[in-house]
């Protein structure tokens, strides 16, 4: 497996001009001075016994707290069991970085500004939404640390899916009922996908009918299902099409009707998902023993 821990270094100042971020776990840590810095900096903290303190506030954390320092904020810790190993991850952003994230979306500063204007410092979280954003710090750690076609820009997609999964899941955490009324909206973008099979469902159709930002709807279904949009159309067109196949309709009728613009792609789908041609499994699982085989060649 990557390693992805660093050795702890005091440093208070940033070498990149965007982001940093870090994983560290140590034994018989010795603190850092009380200080501030000119960029903001969540901490997640993962394990330790020890005791923050962020302006004028003391706070005991607690395994899946998440701190945020705004710039000139002083803060400090003192480690209260030296025994016990001290793991969190340090994100550093810069004000400039920031700056430029406000222009595309606030949805990325709504934990900034509880920080910074509401005085909230840090963020408690179950364990699932800890999990959520331990993964996308880890999935940003390995992607900063391996030398691949495209890193730069993957690893900027993985800062910006950290900051939208950390705002998100303490906001939805916050406020349960908008996370029922995105699932009602999930629920129903997924019952209007199986109505309507047979019509274009793309993204931006999708996005047109539900009043939907085509990222939600993309980030929902991957999310929620664990597969993409497309994957669970083809799904449903497919099982569709073994239905209308044991109802003893013809392939050739069939892929028509469920949006695949013509039989050979079809073929190469069903075949794919199922391990048989659409005649193969007509004949082999066909509720009517009688009715004639499609005429489209396997």
């Amino acid at each position: 497996m990557m390693k992805i821990r660093a050795q702890f270094s005091s440093r208070q100042y940033m070498l990149n001009e965007d982001y940093e971020i870090y994983y560290y776990s140590d034994l018989h840590f010795s603190p850092v001075a009380m200080h501030n810095h000119n960029y903001y900096e969540f901490y997640l903290f993962c394990q330790g016994k020890v005791t923050l303190y962020v302006g004028k506030q003391k706070i005991s954390l607690q395994a899946g707290d998440l701190i945020i320092v705004p710039p000139g904020v002083p803060h400090h810790l003192d480690v209260e069991d030296p025994s016990v190993p001290y793991r969190r991850f340090i994100f550093w952003i810069s004000k400039r970085f920031v700056a430029d994230l406000t222009e595309k979306s606030t949805d990325y500063i709504w934990l900034l500004q509880e920080a910074g204007v509401q005085g909230r410092h840090v963020f408690h979280m179950n364990q699932e939404s800890f999990q959520r954003v331990q993964a996308e710090m880890i999935n940003l750690l390995e992607e900063l640390n391996v030398e691949r076609y495209g890193s730069e820009e993957a690893a900027s997609l993985r800062v910006h899916s950290l900051l939208l999964t950390m705002n998100r899941t303490i906001y939805e955490q916050e406020n349960p009922s908008v996370r029922a009324e995105g699932d009602d909206l999930f629920a129903n973008v997924v019952t209007y996908v199986e109505a309507h099979l047979n019509e274009n469902l793309s993204l931006e159709k999708l996005a047109d009918v539900f009043y939907l930002s085509r990222f939600y709807i993309a980030h929902a279904f991957k999310e929620t299902l664990g597969i993409s949009l497309h994957q669970f159309i083809l799904k449903k067109r497919l099982r569709a099409a073994a239905d209308a196949l044991l109802d003893g309709e013809g392939a050739a009728s069939i892929y028509p009707q469920l949006g695949f613009s013509d039989y050979s792609s079809f073929y190469r789908a069903f075949k794919k998902e199922y391990g048989l041609s659409p005649k193969a499994y007509q004949d082999v699982y066909c509720r009517d023993p009688g009715v004639s085989s499609d005429t489209q060649s396997a």
